[in-house]
């Protein structure tokens, strides 16, 4: 009969095996050598490098619109709370009689503190991403830099 000890250290050294072995995999998938890549691919990094830093980052505000929403509403005066006094967002709706429901003011201060609005705001920015990467991208396709 195996020894309780034999056996649990047995587990550990498999279980250190599968750890280094997962880490193996994940560092060689975020790692990509230019000697790897297509010749093509290398090419075009090399021909476009504002065309990808475009894509790039269109990508990013198409998969994570709230990295770009919440700073901007914040910026305009939208915050969690409400509006913020003293604000870009204060002097519209100072000015703006009455504030109509589900109209662009309203729907930003819903975003902005969490509501209705985060979904419409947040996907007409996703939309944005992905017009701005596809212009971005056929900008690069037809001789952009």
């Amino acid at each position: 009969m195996v020894s309780e000890e034999v056996l649990s250290e047995g587990l550990r050294d498999e279980v250190k095996n599968e750890q280094h072995a997962h880490d193996n995999v994940k560092r060689r998938a975020v790692q990509v050598h230019e000697d790897e890549a297509p010749p093509n691919v290398i090419e075009f990094i090399g021909r476009n490098p504002r065309t990808l830093g475009l894509i790039a980052a269109n990508s990013v505000i198409t998969v994570c619109p709230w990295l770009l929403t919440g700073p901007i509403l914040s910026l305009l005066g939208f915050g969690p709370g409400g509006v913020i006094g003293g604000s870009i967002a204060a002097w519209i709706q100072s000015i703006t009689h009455p504030i109509v429901r589900g109209g662009i003011f309203a729907t930003l201060r819903s975003a902005a503190m969490g509501g209705f609005g985060t979904a419409i705001v947040n996907g007409l920015t996703s939309a944005a991403g992905v017009v701005g990467a596809v212009i971005a991208s056929s900008f690069g396709f037809f001789g952009g830099r």
